[in-house]
């Protein structure tokens, strides 16, 4: 890869550029949740309830424990790393309440 190629992707590849993707990506899901549940067609749009929410955090957490065992294998500080992500994605509205 030149020089050039990697300053466009280094560039873009941003927590800021992350944000603005992600950001345009849920408005247009939510947008679209919305049509389908007024459009009375046929599909079923479920809400957890919070046992179910709940069960679905317990599920995911062996998912956390490898990556934080990941980031401590490559030498950082895991509690930090989740630490920054959580309020990224809390700062975006994307972290699962």
């Amino acid at each position: 890869m030149s020089v050039a190629q990697k300053k466009v992707i280094d560039d873009h590849c941003t927590n800021e550029w992350a944000g603005k993707t992600g950001t345009d990506w849920a408005k247009w899901e939510d947008e679209g949740r919305q049509k389908i549940m007024a459009a009375g067609s046929g599909h079923t749009v479920v809400t957890l309830t919070a046992p179910e929410l709940d069960a679905w955090k317990k599920s995911s957490e062996p998912v956390y424990k490898k990556y934080a065992d990941d980031v401590k294998a490559a030498g950082y500080d895991a509690e930090k790393v989740l630490g920054d992500l959580r309020k990224t994605l809390t700062k975006f509205d994307a972290l699962a309440k």
